[in-house]
């Protein structure tokens, strides 16, 4: 019998660790090889493609979504897929507007067959024209409903991610 290699002897101490984490990025993944290598749980040598492989084998699934034409990709090892939990992930200061979040707290049912997720955008630079024109206002109406809304339909639930809004922070 031959010599086990460090990932297959560590195996349950890896496997814990990746599990902890919900809805990685290939980033995520690649900072947790980073930190095994430190902590000696892994070789060295190991590429991030060997251990990726090795990941899927053990169970690692990937789940991705398109969203106005970026895609976005998590993987999941060991635990079974929550919509909610894999919204949260998709974007830094994603939320949920007040009817997705009242369905997940039980507190209503009203459309729980869709996911309303949004994000905070920083506040724009200020515009100092004082000239509104009638052109300016109709150019910012003729935006068409798709760049407002991007509706995917993920098994039966429809995820609508909707426009990002300006949120200021009071003093």
């Amino acid at each position: 019998m031959g010599q086990k290699d460090y990932f297959t002897l560590n195996k349950n101490k890896i496997l814990l660790i990746v599990e902890k984490a919900d809805y990685l990025t290939q980033d995520g993944l690649f900072k947790i090889l980073r930190e095994l290598k430190k902590m000696e749980l892994v070789s060295q040598s190991l590429s991030f493609n060997s251990f990726f492989l090795k990941l899927i084998n053990e169970g690692l699934k990937q789940f991705s979504i398109t969203i106005r034409s970026h895609s976005k990709v998590r993987y999941l090892i060991k635990k079974e897929f929550n919509i909610y939990d894999f919204c949260n992930s998709l974007e830094i200061n994603g939320y949920f507007p007040m009817s997705t979040s009242l369905n997940i707290q039980k507190l209503s049912d009203y459309r729980n067959n869709y996911v309303f997720i949004t994000k905070e955008r920083t506040l724009r630079v200020e515009f100092n024209d004082s000239s509104l024109t009638q052109e300016s206002i109709d150019n910012a109406f003729k935006k068409s409903q798709e760049e407002q809304l991007h509706m995917i339909k993920l098994k039966d639930i429809k995820l609508l991610c909707l426009k990002q809004i300006i949120h200021q922070h009071m003093k």
